[in-house]
Order: C-alpha cells, then sequence, then structure tokens
C-alpha cells in the first residue's frame, strides 16, 4: 500500500521536468511537503469537462454516488480496480495523476519496532503516482486514491505492495478521458517500479504532525 509519501518540487519544476501539467498551473504556490498523509489534500493533475487541469482532492476516495458515511479508502488495488464496485466508475473515466517525489513504508524489525523507509526515484526525480478521483455533491467533496499493485523484487522485501508510479510516455494516455478500462488497466503495468530505492529514514515520520526536509534525511 501507500500510506505516506513526499512532494518535494514546485509546480513549475513538474511542468518543466514532465510537462503534463497546464500552464496555468506553473504559478501555484504550494510549498513543498515531507509527510503526506491520509485526509490531506494536495493538487492532482485530472483531464476535466473543460481539458487539462489541477484540481485540490483529499486523500481518502469517496465515490460520486455516496450518500452516507462509508470507508475512505487511499489506496486501489489496481488488479480489481477496474471491477470493484466502489472505484469501476472513476477508474472509467476519473483517471488522475498525483504529484510526489517519494514515499514511506516500515520494516517491523522486531514486535512493536517499524522502522521506516523512505522510496524513490534515482535522483529523486519527481513522478506521478497513478490515482482516481471523484467528486461527492452530497459531502461537498473531490476526493482520490492511489492505485497500487504487487511490489517488484527490489523493493517487496519492505512492502508487499507498491503505489504505481507511471512511466512519462503513458500519463497523457492514462488521464485522456477516451481510454478505454482495457487499455488503462495495461498502463499500469507500464510503471517504473524496477527503478525505485530505498533508505532508511528516522521514526520522527511516524508522527502524522511531522515535517520538515529532516524527514527524508538517510540514517
Amino acid at each position: 500500500m501507500c500510506g505516506r509519501f513526499t512532494i518535494m518540487y514546485s509546480w513549475a519544476e513538474y511542468y518543466e521536468s514532465l510537462n503534463l501539467i497546464p500552464s496555468k498551473a506553473k504559478g501555484r504556490n504550494d510549498p513543498p511537503r515531507f509527510n503526506v498523509t491520509p485526509g490531506q489534500t494536495f493538487g492532482s493533475v485530472v483531464n476535466g469537462e473543460d481539458g487539462l487541469d489541477v484540481v485540490e482532492t483529499n486523500w481518502g476516495f469517496i465515490p460520486f454516488w455516496a450518500s452516507k458515511k462509508m470507508k475512505k479508502p487511499i489506496n486501489a488495488r489496481g488488479e480489481t480496480v477496474h471491477t470493484n464496485g466502489m472505484f469501476k466508475q472513476a477508474f472509467k473515466s476519473k483517471r488522475c495523476l498525483i504529484p510526489a517525489s517519494s514515499y514511506y513504508e516500515w520494516i517491523e524489525a522486531e514486535p512493536g519496532n517499524k522502522l521506516p523507509y523512505n522510496i524513490h526515484l534515482k535522483d529523486n526525480e519527481p513522478f506521478f503516482f497513478a490515482g482516481i478521483w471523484a467528486t461527492n455533491k452530497t459531502f461537498d467533496a473531490t476526493t482520490c486514491a492511489i492505485i497500487t499493485l504487487s511490489a517488484t523484487e527490489n523493493i517487496e522485501e519492505i512492502h508487499g505492495r507498491m503505489p504505481v508510479i507511471l512511466n512519462r510516455d503513458v500519463c497523457e494516455e492514462w488521464i485522456d478521458r477516451e481510454t478505454e478500462v482495457d487499455r488503462a488497466v495495461d498502463i499500469l503495468q507500464d510503471n517504473r517500479g524496477r527503478d525505485l530505492q530505498a533508505y532508511r529514514v528516522g521514526k520522527a515520520v511516524n508522527k502524522n504532525d511531522a515535517q520538515g526536509a529532516e524527514l527524508i534525511a538517510p540514517i
């Protein structure tokens, strides 16, 4: 799964590096975030009715049809996201790109002692998670979830699941509303899992309200 991540770069840097966001978003002045947690809000790249846009999404998915309180999953399994009743409508036409620079996972070294790791691409290259999003009018909420798959062999000892980090050349097709469901399922396999690297970080990141660049410092 993916339960914490970082967004180190500005939207201008995502624009220059990946060239996948509307130019009007380059001026967004979002500060770097070193511990994004479930329930927090961040910008996601979507292809909405008016074209490419960055919308504020809360991490914890609520389908558009929900009318009462329900579980708000932060992840959706890539193997079943297109058939699961909670996610399948969003997967069909509301796929999004969630900006990130790394994410965290924990190894239980011994009972009660979990060691956090920072997982990232080489040189902390910026990337996008594959996500889905939805707007629910009952709760006046726009929410999202990150899609996961079984971890690749280079990181499976840390955790058995990993968030899908899409290759740059399939990102536009991923958020295209005209991309068929079967093709979108295939796109999930075109990911950068085998490019991931990891190192241990301090336990300060265990606190939901912790922030600061020191959270990603290796130990």
